[in-house]
């Protein structure tokens, strides 16, 4: 398989969109509304979740494992992190459970480190699939080597993003 016959998959086509969406609008997020906000990545990161799902069933080529080490340079999210968290301000602290399975106390955590998170990790997919060539193979070895990274990260914002909308709504 060739990087365009890999870029040009519909699998990794509806990827990129999304991914491209929700770093956009994560990169936005001093303009947004905070409500506004609240819906947008309750909407965006099960779309992202979705849309992982089929490539994570595709095989692994040869060339994913030619990785060029420097287009995969980690993404610096603390200025996205810093916006969500003043964002979000008193909404961004909340309390899980790491494995739901395991009898142990709640944690507490934050959805800047989510949703930043995820950004890092799609981000990071983005830059190199951005690159061409051998950088569109090391973008999909990327999201499917981190999904377990940025995958927990979709599944626990989900929660208290939920919660809010739920509390925004009774406001209103």
């Amino acid at each position: 398989m060739t990087p365009k016959q890999l870029a040009n998959d519909k699998r990794v086509k509806n990827f990129v969109d999304i991914a491209r969406r929700y770093c956009t609008f994560m990169e936005s997020v001093g303009t947004t509304k905070k409500r506004d906000f609240i819906h947008g990545c309750a909407a965006l990161i099960p779309e992202l979740y979705l849309h992982i799902i089929p490539i994570l069933n595709m095989p692994y080529h040869d060339e994913m494992f030619e990785t060029n080490k420097e287009s995969l340079s980690p993404h610096n999210g603390r200025k996205i992190y810093n916006d969500i968290s003043r964002k979000l301000s008193k909404d961004n602290r909340y309390h899980e459970l790491y494995d739901p399975y395991d009898n142990e106390e709640t944690v507490g955590t934050c959805l800047a480190d989510d949703l930043a998170g995820i950004y890092c990790d799609i981000k990071r997919g983005l830059n190199s699939f951005d690159c061409d060539g051998q950088g569109i193979f090391d973008a999909v070895f990327c999201w499917k080597l981190h999904h377990f990274h940025w995958g927990n990260h979709c599944c626990s914002a989900m929660r208290p993003l939920h919660e809010l909308i739920v509390r925004y709504h009774e406001k209103d």
